[in-house]
């Protein structure tokens, strides 16, 4: 999972199109009203020509999606890239001025597009010599508000973040890191040692950092050859000294104060589309509320009408960062022995039975019990179809779970975590994935993790697409271990 001034940099740029879109929006209302309001009685300009508002409002939205569209070319909704303010003002210049330019071109030059306007209406040349004025004030002005906002807070410490520079040598880029202004401290490790290790492990544990630039000087037998093949015209590539683990993750050349360096992205899940999946998993999740409102009717009943308690039971798992949410399940158990921390004979009775009847033999933290005798009648029916997980949704909708990802933990099976295992905390767990597509709870636990390891380094839509498709077919044929 994202450090916090990660995640709140990604939706702060996620929310730039939008305004973006009405600023322009803004601006070519303020040209309207200009022009059919101040000057509708002007000797200079012809009533006839009045282009109809609901045809102009139609048009200007259009033309902010365009400019929209021109600016994420242009690279301003990027979220690793850190433009000046200068720069973003010469981009949204350039933008809209190209959008222009094109629209001149299209209907001034061009006899044809001209007849595709309604009977009697042109194109108001006030307009389109003006509203480029009108609509670069509005977008600069939000953009500088939005700037002059963010100096703000930066200036009472809100929405700064802490980095973590490993450098064996003095650099312009400590200078440049403390010069920008939404970095609070610079956590400087001069030493590369076993001791410096303890240190940087602290720091990444208590997430005291966002931010972490390893900028040493030890190899120098990389600088040499690329000096030589640049001198010679040979090409020249090369990984990094101890990075042949991140293989399969996303290794993006970065430049950062003025020097190329390399970002490892420890998911292909990052940026834009953190938050087109969590678009994704609000509407999925949501449809399938509504859609099958009445199964959760029936199942509730059926529980009801089975034993007596509550239908639904939350259950402590193990989210991003290590942070605990309650997950909604159905209840499948008597009451008396839902596994809550306040109920110790439950938890003591439970680890009994995962000590005599434990299907799984290896090792790993998971536990599966045969024919556990804590289940209901309806109970065991909604364990055998996992209609239990259905409440999950709830969790999607809340934004504690995806719709795909890694299987959520326990905490008192995450404690039991080997280093490598880690890794399946690092994007939100999901109601299906690929350990569930792949074997469900017959899985050994590494086998388990191995998919879910596979699913984060690979992560894609259309491979979320697949399991959710795939979902249904492997709950319905194929039987697992009862």
């Amino acid at each position: 999972m994202l450090p916090l001034a990660n995640t709140r940099r990604i939706w702060m740029v996620a929310i730039l199109p939008i305004i973006d879109f009405f600023s322009v929006l803004l601006g070519a209302g303020l040209v309207y009203l200009v022009r059919y309001r101040w000057f509708l009685d002007s000797d200079i300009f012809r009533s006839t020509d009045r282009l109809a508002r609901n045809d102009y409002i139609f048009s200007s939205m259009i033309f902010s999606a365009v400019v929209v569209l021109v600016f994420a070319f242009l690279g301003l909704y990027e979220v690793r890239k850190r433009l000046s303010i200068w720069n973003t003002a010469l981009r949204i210049v350039a933008g809209i001025f190209f959008v222009l330019v094109f629209i001149i071109a299209v209907y001034f030059f061009d006899e044809f597009n001209r007849t595709l306007l309604p009977p009697g209406v042109n194109i108001s040349r006030f307009i389109l010599a003006t509203g480029g004025f009108f609509i670069l004030y509005t977008v600069l002005f939000t953009r500088f508000l939005l700037w002059g906002v963010l100096q703000i807070l930066y200036v009472f410490n809100i929405g700064k973040t802490n980095v973590l520079l490993a450098a064996n040598e003095e650099s312009d880029l400590e200078k440049w890191l403390q010069q920008r202004r939404d970095v609070n401290s610079v956590y400087l490790i001069r030493d590369l040692n076993e001791e410096s290790k303890e240190e940087i492990q602290e720091l990444i544990t208590k997430r005291m950092i966002s931010e972490i630039y390893l900028f040493s000087n030890q190899n120098q037998i990389e600088s040499f050859i690329a000096v030589m093949a640049e001198r010679y015209k040979i090409p020249f590539m090369f990984r990094p000294v101890g990075f042949g683990q991140y293989s399969a993750f996303d290794l993006k050349p970065l430049v950062v104060g003025g020097h190329t360096m390399i970002e490892v992205q420890n998911t292909l899940l990052d940026g834009w589309w953190v938050v087109f999946k969590r678009l994704f998993d609000f509407a999925f999740a949501l449809t399938f509320l509504t859609v099958f409102s009445w199964l959760y009717l029936l199942i509730a009943i059926a529980i009801k009408l089975d034993s007596k308690g509550s239908v639904f039971y939350l259950n402590e798992r193990t989210g991003p960062d290590g942070k605990t949410f309650n997950l909604w399940k159905f209840r499948r158990f008597k009451t008396e022995f839902n596994t809550t921390s306040d109920n110790k004979e439950a938890i003591e009775f439970e680890q009994n039975l995962i000590r005599s009847k434990n299907l799984k033999k290896d090792e790993g933290p998971l536990y599966k019990i045969k024919d556990d005798p804590r289940m209901t009648r309806v109970g065991k029916f909604l364990e055998r179809t996992s209609l239990d997980e259905l409440p999950q949704f709830i969790n999607v909708l809340l934004g504690s779970m995806s719709v795909v990802g890694p299987r959520p933990h326990q905490p008192r099976e995450v404690a039991k975590y080997k280093s490598h295992h880690y890794k399946v905390l690092n994007i939100k767990p999901g109601i299906t994935g690929m350990a569930q597509i792949n074997g469900r709870s017959d899985l050994s636990f590494e086998k388990e993790v191995f998919f879910d390891t596979y699913y984060i380094e690979h992560w894609s839509f259309w491979l979320d697409i697949y399991i959710i498709l795939s979902t249904p077919f492997i709950l319905i044929f194929k039987k697992h271990e009862a």
